[in-house]
């Protein structure tokens, strides 16, 4: 899958996020910061991302995502986005 598409499924899918990607191919990096993750633990921050990403994983289109799923007050403690 093409990084470029994915950013614009995920951005499609939650406006309020602000989303960073590496990778290419089926394996990707997604770093995500929104409020919408607060008072969610991080498997169901995961589920929430997965819900969009489904398809792509049953059709083969992305085999492995590695996330990191911030509230904005996490990203601005770690300063990771």
């Amino acid at each position: 899958m093409d990084k470029q598409k994915l950013l614009t499924i995920l951005q499609k899918a939650y406006p309020d996020m602000v989303f960073q990607l590496q990778g290419m191919g089926c394996h990707f990096q997604i770093k995500a910061v929104g409020e919408c993750f607060a008072d969610l633990s991080r498997v169901k921050r995961q589920q929430l991302l997965n819900t969009v990403l489904k398809p792509f994983f049953l059709d083969g289109s992305i085999h492995a995502v590695n996330y990191t799923l911030l509230t904005p007050a996490e990203a601005q403690e770690i300063k990771g986005i």
